[in-house]
């Protein structure tokens, strides 16, 4: 199998089990106001004045891991994309924009770690998730839970359900 049939294969059989797991684990926790946005549907907490949003599809070169996190929702839209070498990726007031990781704790899977901290002017991603190895992902584990926190430097911060996976090509 090629390298980018075994990620969208891979993508693809994960989603199916965080869709089914999720129908059950998620029906208790409160959904976030979904509001229309330049890059897609984003959650918004009340009164706040950023926001996360719907990063585009991506790609992995060979050899490269990267973690993917997408909203716990029907829609599970990629909401952000951790790189191996510690950079990550989100849509933040309606651009994407890069960012430098600045903390990390827990365990760590392909280059991901379970507590990871981000900053970008203005604000601050704090990631905390649980890695879950399955048969037949030796390269990749699933993100089973976690949370993404943005803090912003004026006092607001989103608190967001995610589920995702780590993988290498």
């Amino acid at each position: 199998m090629s390298g980018q049939g075994f990620v969208t294969g891979l993508l693809q059989r994960v989603l199916a089990i965080s869709i089914a797991a999720g129908l059950t684990a998620c029906s208790t926790l409160p959904r976030p106001t979904l509001l229309q946005g330049a890059a897609g549907s984003v959650p918004q907490a009340s009164g706040g004045e950023s926001h996360i949003g719907t990063l585009p599809p991506r790609k992995l070169a060979a050899g490269e891991c990267a973690m993917f996190l997408w909203l716990r929702n029907a829609e599970r839209k990629l909401i952000f994309f951790g790189a191996r070498e510690g950079t990550g990726r989100a849509v933040i007031d309606g651009e994407e924009v890069g960012m430098k990781r600045i903390v990390i704790d827990g365990r760590e899977a392909f280059g991901q770690y379970e507590n990871q901290t981000f900053t970008y002017p203005g604000h601050r991603i704090q990631i905390n998730v649980g890695f879950e190895t399955r048969a037949g992902m030796d390269r990749g584990v699933v993100v089973s839970q976690g949370t993404l926190r943005l803090q912003q430097d004026d006092g607001w911060e989103y608190i967001l359900p995610v589920g995702g996976l780590v993988a290498c090509e």
